[in-house]
């Protein structure tokens, strides 16, 4: 028999009910009465036919509701679904009818008409009586009992369905814990989708130590950050931009204590930039398929440091592999869960990077990135990180070109503070940072179409047919 773990947010019922578990904006609930929620709302899907191995989609915005309905399938041995709420309606359908999921949860406020699904609204009473009177016994989960289905950002690749554990997921926690000293007392703010897995990461960390999760409907994060007293943030670049931006306008004390910015590569200098406003950033590298996190460096320059329980490593062609606890059951496919691994058990992630003498993991870019020129690898996240640090670029993006006596050659699209920035001083600054095969042929201006902000992935094809059209007119 599979090892069991209490389930978290029972175990801190019984033991702390009145702990905070929940804010949103004034309104708070405690752990007795989230609880509750959960158990009024496994009765609810156990009504509608939800029950062991069940898969159920959910389509929720971040809420109580939401929480509370992830332990109450969790309870009843089912399978959330994690659907992103912007997809249009005929992908919801293509993506749950791959998955066999035949019913979908949503709130009030994505109900829609999905063809050949059943949708059950959750709406349940968060009345403080619920929990009074009530005389909790233990719950437990089996740590190898399938939890959620999370689609993979797609970055290189169509979406894929990743099947996590509950161990998977408490692993995680545990691991991201054991870095960012969570405890009883500090709020996280639910400030990432639910339907990816560093918004799930949020909630299971909180749950796992008894913290409070913290939702807010403000646009601006630096209030809610203000008001709400966040002790834990997870960011993407371009919210930390915002964030940033932000402080400057609106200096204002926070109470922050661990700031995870991830999502995508993150610049030196943004970094830089955060540590000298006083955030206490964290830069992370992680994945799906590893339920969130894999290493954290906790300087703007320096290498990252495995989580505990996560083991990395290099291939021969310095392809990052990784294993641990969390490490995903599969795919989950029309011909059944897949889940390639080396003879030996490792995670082949698609990343290429180095580790250096302390251990410390770099993470350089895309296997699939990289292109060859005259006979030299070149790794485009290289060369923008590089470009990315020089005075005046705000965003930099290399892609290959065709070239008829080297194949492929690096052509730069680069977004400047100041649009008189040539190419002359950008050529001059790389003379002493990269060697002369990895420096761009052409830089050409940022495409408007793009926009400035950072976002979570790069279409570098679609970059690179830009490309091809500019330098036809050159």
């Amino acid at each position: 028999m599979s090892a069991s773990k209490l389930d978290p947010l029972r175990e801190h019922a019984m033991r702390t009910p009145k702990a905070p578990a929940l804010q949103c904006g004034e309104t708070m609930l405690t752990y007795a009465v989230l609880d509750a929620c959960a158990e009024r709302l496994k009765q609810q899907f156990a009504d509608a036919g939800v029950g062991d191995g069940v898969r159920v989609g959910v389509m929720m915005a971040a809420s109580a509701a939401s929480v509370a309905t992830l332990f109450a399938l969790l309870r009843l041995k089912a399978v959330a679904v994690c659907l992103n709420v912007r997809n249009p309606d005929d992908v919801l359908v293509a993506q749950l009818c791959e998955l066999g999921a035949e019913r979908v949860i949503v709130d009030v406020d994505h109900q829609r008409e999905l063809h050949g699904v059943t949708l059950l609204t959750c709406a349940p009473d968060v009345d403080d009586g619920l929990a009074s009177g009530a005389s909790l016994a233990s719950v437990s989960l089996e740590e190898t009992q399938p939890a959620t289905v999370v689609y993979t950002s797609g970055s290189s690749a169509a979406p894929k369905a990743a099947l996590h554990s509950i161990g998977n997921h408490l692993a995680a926690a545990r691991a991201s814990n054991a870095y960012n000293g969570l405890g009883p007392g500090d709020v996280w703010l639910l400030s990432l989708p639910c339907f990816h897995v560093a918004g799930l990461g949020i909630i299971f960390r909180c749950m796992t130590v008894g913290a409070t999760i913290a939702i807010s409907d403000r646009e601006d994060v630096l209030a809610t950050l203000s008001h709400d007293h966040i002790t834990h943030l997870s960011l993407v670049p371009a919210q930390l931009l915002r964030l940033l931006d932000d402080l400057v306008a609106a200096p204002q004390p926070l109470s922050l204590k661990s700031v995870l910015v991830g999502g995508a590569a993150c610049a030196v200098s943004l970094m830089q930039r955060a540590v000298d406003a006083g955030l206490p950033v964290c830069r992370t590298y992680g994945m799906t398929e590893m339920t969130s996190q894999i290493a954290t460096a906790a300087s703007p320059d320096s290498g990252a440091r495995a989580l505990p329980g996560v083991d990395v490593r290099l291939s021969g062609d310095g392809e990052i592999e990784v294993r641990g606890l969390s490490l995903f059951l599969g795919y989950v496919t029309s011909q059944g869960l897949q889940r390639s691994l080396t003879a030996d058990g490792w995670f082949r992630t698609g990343d290429t990077g180095e580790i250096d003498v302390t251990g410390d993991l770099r993470v350089v870019g895309r296997v699939d990135n990289m292109f060859i020129s005259g006979g030299e690898n070149i790794q485009p996240e290289e060369v923008e990180r590089v470009l990315c640090s020089l005075p005046g670029v705000r965003r930099a993006v290399v892609v290959p070109i065709a070239d008829p006596e080297f194949g492929h050659r690096p052509c730069a699209f680069i977004l400047a503070d100041d649009e008189t920035l040539g190419s002359a001083p950008l050529e001059a600054a790389l003379e002493a940072l990269l060697p002369r095969y990895k420096h761009p042929v052409h830089y050409l201006d940022w495409p408007d179409a793009c926009g400035s902000d950072d976002r979570l992935k790069m279409d570098r094809k679609g970059m690179c047919r830009r490309a091809a059209d500019a330098l036809k007119t050159l």
